[in-house]
């Protein structure tokens, strides 16, 4: 049910609701705030606002081997400086957080066991009630290797009371599941990420894809590629927006079904590595402009008087 109308000195109204409107509000004198929304009727959210800001520390890696090549089931080791801190993590490459499903909760008795074999990264951020989150630590580079796999093979032998048809069939589809690709990606400059992920091992399973199709919130990226190329680096990405990325596999069979990788949730860093904003290009209106966007890059330490724009090395406009 919508929630009453909050009334009061304190109160404000960000407006009609709109869609994909935003509101923007700041809070000036610290305290706890429910804050309501008739565009979200029925729910609210605690904003505790305080007079200083006391954040997590960052987690940092106490392995023996902090990056390079590793055996399979390598046991990384995490810790953090902030006493009765959790820490939460990722080795798919995604950004981790408290709600994401492919972070997990760091156990400090188990560790983090490397499973997949190939390149992996390790990203991890702690946190603590009334403490703001960390920043995300990302470990090297560990490159590991296959090993065994110490399963058991009884699986693949199809019961010998199928007729030769049937038998073929079901080793075929059993092939084509196993060409789902596990993705990973790493940011490799500004608004760009390379995303990677290991082609199927056996021989019947490759030659049963027709390509893939790499897909950012759900729009198609690029046409279909084939299958010897196991990389794609995106470019283009807007700074402090959030993106999903996922491969989807096209089988040469028509029976089989499409299949989606796992997806990477990641969120693009609004500065460069200079420490400037990352700029953005959008479609103007009229033929002969062009409109650039970037998110501010002021901080409570560091106040940005004014921002200068170049084209083509010329100064554009005052500051």
């Amino acid at each position: 049910a919508p929630l009453n109308p909050i009334t009061g000195p304190k109160a404000f109204n960000s407006g009609k609701p709109l869609d994909n409107n935003c509101f923007l509000y700041t809070f000036d004198e610290a305290g706890d705030y429910t804050v309501a929304s008739q565009g979200a009727p029925g729910y609210s959210c605690v904003v505790h606002i305080r007079d200083e800001i006391v954040q997590t520390a960052e987690p940092y890696n106490i392995s023996e081997k902090k990056g390079g090549t590793v055996e399979r089931y390598y046991r990384v080791d995490l810790a953090c400086k902030t006493e009765g801190a959790e820490i939460y993590y990722t080795t798919d490459g995604s950004m981790p957080g408290l709600h994401h499903y492919a972070t997990k909760h760091y156990k400090k008795d188990r560790g983090i066991l490397l499973k997949e074999p190939g390149l992996c990264f390790v990203r991890a951020m702690a946190s603590k009630p009334e403490q703001v989150c960390s920043h995300v630590f990302t470990s090297r580079c560990y490159w590991v290797l296959s090993g065994d796999k110490n399963k058991d093979d009884s699986m693949d032998e199809a019961p010998s009371s199928l007729p030769v048809e049937s038998k073929q069939q079901g080793l075929s589809s059993w092939d084509w599941w196993n060409c789902r690709p596990h993705i990973k990606g790493c940011f490799t400059g500004p608004g760009s990420v390379n995303i990677f992920w290991d082609l199927p091992q056996s021989e019947s399973a490759r030659e049963q894809i027709k390509g893939y199709q790499l897909l950012l919130n759900g729009v198609s990226y690029c046409s279909m590629f084939p299958l010897n190329n196991n990389s794609l680096n995106i470019q283009g990405l807007a700074g402090g927006r959030n993106y999903r990325i996922v491969v989807v596999v096209h089988p040469k069979d028509p029976q089989n079904v499409e299949i989606e990788s796992n997806s990477l949730n990641l969120q693009c860093p609004i500065e460069t590595e200079g420490g400037g904003p990352l700029i953005s290009l959008v479609k103007s209106d009229k033929p002969d402009s062009l409109s650039i966007v970037w998110m501010s890059v002021d901080t409570m330490d560091t106040s940005v008087e004014s921002y200068v724009i170049y084209l083509n090395d010329q100064q554009c406009g005052p500051k």
